[in-house]
């Protein structure tokens, strides 16, 4: 921990939409795809790095792929 004092911080909970929708932050580096994730994600704006473990998630993860095709569409045009 003394290492990364100046340069991060281990919590056991931090609020996400506040992480993700600060300015420093380039994108969603692992999501396991839950809902609740994938919509903090998505409204942040921030490419995802996927990685469904089950259920819902491999479902969720095809929405998150078809929402930043989407937006690179935009971007490009």
């Amino acid at each position: 921990m003394n290492r990364i004092h100046e340069r991060g911080r281990i919590v056991g909970w931090a609020p996400q939409q506040q992480v993700l929708n600060h300015p420093s932050v380039a994108c969603f580096l692992l999501s396991h795809c839950g809902w609740n994730s994938v919509l903090d994600g998505v409204s942040s704006g921030l490419p995802f790095m996927c990685w469904p473990y089950f259920a819902d998630q491999f479902i969720n993860q095809g929405y998150v792929v078809a929402q930043n095709l989407l937006n690179e569409q935009r971007i490009s045009q």
